[in-house]
Formats: structure tokens, C-alpha cells, sequence
């Protein structure tokens, strides 16, 4: 699967191709989202491999003129129209904007795509500053915060809703 947005790319995690593999690990392994992935990396990198649209549950990786940069992954939809995703930015390629038009064109795209999608959250750490930044340049907006499960940190909730 390829998924050409406007100066992005979509392509499907693949296990066995060890270029995406290594660069999944990599970005896995970051404190500031390891808490999305830490315990269920292997059940959510599902091999995506031959479908033609994006599906709730597979990680899916974003590509800027072959260079792997970032992942998502369509983590549930609910049955009000909200779309849970998560992303992330590979730390060699941070403070680049990357963060930002990966937001921007993957919510563009998903609001194109699928019309019953009414709204997209992220799930932010309060102490991921660069996250809650580029989600606010995507035209995210600050809704609410909860306690975390598994430390002392906060999680704040970004929403955009379809225009």
C-alpha cells in the first residue's frame, strides 16, 4: 500500500523488511511515547500489507521522499465518529516540522477518505511540549487533561473536528 498525500506518504509496516522494522524499534523506544507502544508493539504492528485504505489497529509509516520520518496508527473509533491516532516523529527528524504536516495531511486525508469520522483526538503527554506545539499548528485544539495510568504525568487530549 501506498498512500500519496500532498508531500507525504503513507506505507504499510512490514515486518520482514528490516529498513521499517529497525526504524519502528527506534521510534518505540523514545520515553516521551513509549507509553502507547511499550507493552503492545508487536500486537499493533500488524502487517498492512496489500490493503488499499487505512484500517484502525495496523501502524502504518510516513515517508518524505523515500526517508522514513515518522508512524501512525489509527488506535480505535468510536461510535460517535471520534478517531483516536497516534503519532510520531522519529527524533532524528524533530524540530523540522515534520511533526505538523504529518497531522495536517493525515487529517486531511482521513477527513477526504472517510466521512464518518467527526472528530480526531490525540492523546498527549504533558510533558511531550513539541507534540502539544504541533498539534496546535495543525489546527488541534486543547480540550481537556486526565491522569496517567502509569506515572505522574498528565495527558492532555488535542481534538480537530471535520470543517
Amino acid at each position: 500500500m501506498k498512500i500519496k498525500m500532498n508531500n507525504l506518504v503513507i506505507t504499510e509496516y512490514c515486518s520482514t523488511d528490516k529498513r521499517k522494522y529497525r526504524f519502528v524499534k527506534e521510534v518505540s523506544e523514545d520515553p516521551l511515547i513509549r507509553h502507547f507502544v511499550s507493552n503492545s508493539m508487536d500486537e499493533w504492528l500488524e502487517d498492512s500489507e496489500g490493503l488499499d485504505e487505512l484500517l484502525v489497529g495496523p501502524a502504518y509509516i510516513i515517508e518524505d521522499k523515500r526517508k522514513l520520518i515518522g508512524l501512525i496508527r489509527l488506535a480505535f473509533l468510536d461510535c460517535d465518529g471520534t478517531l483516536n491516532l497516534h503519532y510520531a516523529v522519529h527524533p532524528g527528524y524533530r524540530k523540522q516540522h515534520y511533526g505538523t504536516e504529518i497531522l495536517q495531511e493525515v487529517s486531511q486525508y482521513i477527513f477526504q477518505k472517510f466521512p464518518n469520522i467527526k472528530k480526531i483526538e490525540l492523546y498527549i503527554k504533558e510533558i511531550n511540549t513539541g507534540s502539544m506545539k504541533c498539534a496546535e499548528n495543525a489546527n488541534y485544539i486543547y480540550e481537556r487533561s486526565f491522569p496517567s495510568r502509569n506515572d505522574d504525568c498528565k495527558i492532555k487530549i488535542y481534538q480537530r473536528i471535520r470543517n
